[in-house]
């Protein structure tokens, strides 16, 4: 069979190349075409129709500027679709592009599958409507989002989160082989995770290296993201001669005693690994106000969000400051019935989330439905 797809943005392009993976195990002679990165172009030893420096705009200003790049990767995605004939048109995340394509594609005759759900559970809830309407199956990687898409009748499953494939074969490692690798210490690490834009890690960072005075007993180290080099974090952390690693994120969870993180993905990760968490966050002020007005959800992490109540601290806008982490990274630290009431959490977390292997459950409910008629 032919699989169209289409991933714009790093995660998806990863989330992608996984599902290819699990599509070629179910359907050997399967032919793809992608929108995408390096990881699923390594994947299939092929260039992608539009890669994805030319998808990944975010922002109001920067959408603007790249209106004419973003007309020509609608009609070469047309063009594709017309040409390829795809049996399953694969959209993965990066909704505002994907929605439309899917609008587009069903009244063109073309089967949609929808991989990582628009949060229509968190804001624009309209979009329910077009899921239902465009897409064949909307495969859902957050336990509860099935259950508010069926409230809408869209066809929705639950598949499992990615996030258990990705970090399964980091819970059991050699702690002193991790820390020889990475050239660092052998003693006590506190983990900064200040996420992987631009705005944020300005926004975080700062306020994250303030705390390494206080615990002089922790190395503290900073999980960067590879698109940023060396000497951007050290410009943020003025000198403060904590060390950045870049890339290696799941090695330095996997040894951590504490971690600082930004609100996403990031923080079921941690989890993942039972490292106990402070949830940091930091935005322009009209920019909160305006997420505030639109997005109605009690907590920002996917760990209570998934949990349903408080299970990690969150420090929101003023509250994000030093006086308040120093407090709360002492408690996470030091307090035996916090640390005891975060892994509980943990638990309801994991139970909820499950053991499936995300891509492979997407690649079975794509080939079913396809094999189905």
């Amino acid at each position: 069979m032919r699989y169209f797809l289409i991933a714009g943005d790093p995660s998806g392009d990863q989330h992608g190349a996984r599902l290819v993976t699990a599509l070629r195990e179910k359907d050997p002679h399967a032919e793809f075409v992608f929108f995408g990165g390096e990881w699923m172009q390594k994947t299939l030893r092929k260039a992608p129709v539009v890669s994805l420096e030319q998808l990944a705009f975010m922002g109001f200003t920067q959408l603007l500027s790249h209106l004419r790049q973003i007309r020509d990767n609608f009609r070469l995605a047309r063009k594709t679709l017309r040409s390829f004939q795809p049996d399953a048109f694969i959209l993965i995340d990066y909704a505002g592009f994907n929605l439309r394509m899917a609008k587009w594609a069903y009244y063109h005759g073309f089967k949609c599958f929808f991989y990582i759900s628009p949060k229509v559970w968190a804001w624009r809830k309209n979009r329910s409507k077009l899921l239902k309407k465009y897409c064949e199956k909307v495969l859902c990687i957050l336990p509860f989002e099935p259950d508010f898409l069926h409230s809408f009748k869209v066809n929705a499953v639950y598949t499992g989160n990615p996030v258990v494939e990705e970090i399964t074969p980091w819970l059991h490692t050699d702690r002193n082989k991790i820390l020889k690798d990475l050239e660092l210490e052998n003693r006590p690490m506190i983990a900064l995770l200040p996420g992987s834009r631009d705005q944020e890690i300005r926004a975080a960072l700062p306020i994250m290296a303030q705390m390494q005075p206080f615990y002089p007993e922790y190395q503290f180290v900073v999980a960067g993201h590879q698109r940023f080099p060396d000497d951007y974090y050290q410009r943020i952390l003025h000198n403060t001669r904590i060390p950045v690693k870049r890339g290696v994120t799941q090695e330095l969870l996997s040894v951590a005693r504490a971690a600082l993180v930004t609100s996403g993905t990031a923080t079921l990760e941690v989890a993942w690994h039972q490292v106990p968490q402070v949830v940091c966050y930091r935005t322009y002020p009209l920019s909160y106000w305006i997420a505030r007005w639109l997005i109605r959800v009690k907590y920002i992490s996917l760990v209570n969000l998934i949990a349903d109540k408080k299970v990690v601290t969150e420090l929101i806008q003023k509250e994000f400051n030093a006086k308040r982490l120093r407090k709360t990274l002492a408690d996470i630290l030091h307090n035996e019935d916090t640390k005891q009431q975060i892994k509980e959490g943990y638990r309801i977390v994991k139970s909820r989330v499950g053991t499936h292997i995300s891509s492979r459950q997407t690649a079975r409910y794509i080939f079913e439905s396809l094999s189905s008629g």
